[in-house]
């Protein structure tokens, strides 16, 4: 389905109300869902499906069937649904492996060995079709009775039909009797399909393959047609999903046994295809930089068409109108295709490019995408790839992270939204990369100005060694004169000193560094919460007692009047407390807001920490400005062990607090059922398939 202009996907809340609307037109509906399982579960794609339709069903009165390999969440076991195993009858399957197998040549016309490998299959499957096909497919493919034979002996003594048939294909490819290069390349193709962070689009990796290790030089020569390699080399284990023009495992079954197994056929796999990514950024194409900026607020859906030949047009802002710039708003947005013509093709449901995205991206950017697919990628998870590994001080990574043209273009594909330039090892520093940092800091002596400059998120690169706990990076930063105190300026971490980082991580290591290197002890961010608050947050005792040390304030308040014992006690931070306790912390401290470390105990079921602070002397029935006792907040999160503890040290029962335990027992109760449903159906055998009628 498509909107008007037949050229963008109707968004989820659309799809709703035209389901709704086509509902509504009918006395009785029944909605058919089948395979859910399939569907992504990726940032709870899959849990909002299922809510939204139960929703539905619940406002129309209507009938959802669905089918399932696992427990549908939200909607199994509920009284109003029936359960049923299903299993693929003998006969058709019977037909359908005959049907598969008369397609090898070895089968043609020998009814006798048909009849033998259809058995064993039917065996081996269990009544699971989808087992069957595979093992048929598989089989077929066979054109020497010995490895034939081989396999079926196989197949009779396998407990994982699943794992036994990708064993085998993934030998079949590998072996020595398939060419070299076919086997490379298939090898490659699973590899890259497996480990992208995203479904790749099958121009992505057509130009992800034309890479060429150690050259700087792009040869147009060596893009493939991708799906005649994957139909010549891949043996079926990797298709083409047309809806969305993304490349993706034959099925999730294959996915789940590379989780396990893909060190076995591509053992250096995140390394090679961290390189093309690295590679890719490093094209001689980009070596003059980031696109510069055009005003967004010039670009139609018309001026789109402009990049359908990778050529660059001027937009004519006179053609603009309120209606044009609505083709942008809020839907997915489009991206020229030229493996299809110049045809425009939505983006595939991980949303890559988003409203905003989209929004900022300058029609130079937009050309840049089009002429080289695979940059956007490669731009946005190169440092995935490579993070942890000996990946990082390799010499196509560190050539790249010393070129800061290359690097800022990478930068501005990477968010789309700026042109300004970026140093390697700030990009080092953002992603993580401790070793590429700490190379690039020992190879190169940088300007005080450098040290300290923020970049565009306002944070040092200081911040950002602290944060992910790398001590030689911040020596060598302090040595070369960092300053320990400069605040961030980020949205999120606004007013945190590299200390206030390390202490929110819990890098005691990292605190003493900093300390020693004339950190401020009683520094706070914008929330006015200290290095001590955020050790707390880390659960980190031995970073609270460095800080106690070292003279960190722990009567110091932030801007809820929460006190280091208020925060630790919520945080169920027991050894905090206790450090606190020693050192004379108010145990009936209060804010404004009447909590106290023993109401938060209570109410996070901290039993410990309410422990501790009853042994030093916290009051038991205090209430704080609505009522509620430390038992009453115990109570509502059915923390049994709380409340025996209160009870024991003189708190009062009340018929108010019964009954709020009694209404959280119920509630936990019904959510331990589901989920102890859920895992007797994931112990269950795994191809079992469901179906729920609500």
């Amino acid at each position: 389905m498509s909107s008007a202009r037949g050229n963008r996907c109707p968004r989820p809340e659309e799809m709703s109300d035209l389901l709704e609307t086509v509902i509504s037109s009918f006395t009785r509906s029944i909605i058919v869902v089948d395979a859910l399982d399939e569907l992504t579960s990726h940032n709870g794609v899959r849990d909002k499906f299922v809510s939204k339709l139960l929703a539905i069903c619940k406002k129309f009165e209507v009938k959802i069937f669905m089918t399932s390999r696992v427990p549908i969440k939200g909607a199994s076991g509920t009284r109003s649904s029936t359960e049923r195993a299903i299993c693929a009858l003998e006969d058709d399957m019977r037909r359908s492996i005959r049907i598969k197998l008369e397609d090898g040549n070895l089968f043609c016309g020998k009814v006798d060995l048909q009849e033998k490998v259809t058995s064993k299959i039917l065996r081996a499957a269990n009544g699971v079709y989808l087992v069957a096909m595979l093992y048929a497919a598989h089989l077929s493919l066979f054109e020497e009775p010995g490895e034939l034979l081989d396999a079926l002996d196989e197949i009779d003594h396998t407990s994982d039909p699943y794992k036994t048939v990708y064993e085998q294909t993934m030998r079949r490819i590998t072996s020595d009797n398939n060419p070299k290069n076919k086997r490379n390349l298939a090898l490659t193709i699973l590899c890259y399909s497996f480990l992208a962070k995203r479904p790749l689009r099958v121009d992505e990796l057509s130009h992800a393959l034309a890479i060429k290790a150690g050259s700087t030089s792009f040869d147009k020569n060596r893009i493939l047609d991708v799906s005649e390699a994957i139909t010549r080399s891949c043996a079926g284990l990797v298709v083409l999903d047309k809806t969305n023009n993304t490349v993706k495992m034959f099925h999730k079954s294959l996915y789940d046994y590379l989780v396990e197994y893909h060190t076995k056929w591509f053992p250096d796999g995140e390394k090679s295809f961290g390189m093309t990514c690295v590679g890719y950024l490093s094209l001689d194409d980009f070596a003059d930089g980031p696109c510069p900026e055009v005003d967004p607020s010039s670009l139609s859906s018309e001026s789109l068409d402009d990049f359908a030949d990778g050529s660059c047009s001027e937009v004519d802002s006179s053609s603009l109108s309120s209606k044009s710039l609505d083709d942008f708003a809020d839907g997915p947005y489009l991206k020229v295709d030229p493996g299809r013509n110049g045809e425009f093709k939505t983006i595939d449901r991980y949303g890559v490019w988003s409203e905003v995205q989209a929004q900022d991206k300058s029609t130079l950017l937009r050309k840049r995408f089009v002429q080289y697919p695979f940059y956007e990628y490669a731009a946005q998870h190169w440092h995935e790839h490579v993070r942890g590994s000996d990946s990082e001080t390799t010499d196509v990574v560190l050539r790249f992270l010393a070129d800061g043209k290359k690097v800022s273009a990478s930068r501005q594909a990477f968010d789309c939204t700026t042109s300004i330039e970026t140093t390697g090892i700030q990009v080092a520093a953002r992603f993580s990369l401790e070793r590429s940092l700490v190379h690039c800091l020992q190879r190169h002596r940088l300007p005080l100005h450098y040290v300290n400059a923020r970049d565009r998120y306002g944070r040092t690169i200081l911040s950002y060694a602290a944060e992910m706990n790398s001590m030689e990076a911040v020596r060598l930063l302090v040595d070369a004169g960092a300053d320990p105190n400069m605040e961030s300026e980020a949205r999120e971490f606004e007013g945190f000193t590299p200390l206030l980082y390390a202490a929110h991580r819990g890098h005691e290591d990292t605190v003493t560094v900093l300390l020693d290197s004339g950190a401020d002890v009683n520094s706070k961010d914008r929330l006015a919460q200290n290095a001590l608050a955020h050790a707390s947050h880390s659960k980190s005792q031995a970073v609270a007692r460095i800080l106690l040390e070292r003279g960190c304030d722990p009567d110091s308040e932030d801007h809820l009047q929460r006190n280091t014992l208020l925060l630790a006690a919520k945080e169920g931070c027991e050894g905090i407390v206790k450090l606190l306790l020693q050192r004379g912390a108010q145990v009936n401290y209060k804010n404004d807001r009447g909590e106290t470390p023993l109401l938060l105990a209570a109410q996070g079921g901290h039993v410990g920490v309410a422990e501790l602070l009853l042994k030093h002397g916290a009051q038991v029935n205090y209430k704080n400005g609505s009522g509620e006792t430390p038992l009453l907040l115990a109570a509502r999160c059915a923390s049994s062990e709380v409340m025996a503890l209160l009870i024991a040290e003189g708190a009062k029962k009340t018929t108010e607090v019964s009954r709020a335990y009694k209404e959280a027992l119920k509630q936990r109760r019904t959510g331990e059922a589901w989920l102890s449903r859920r895992l007797q159906c994931l112990n269950s055998e795994y191809s079992s398939s469901r179906s729920i009628q609500a």
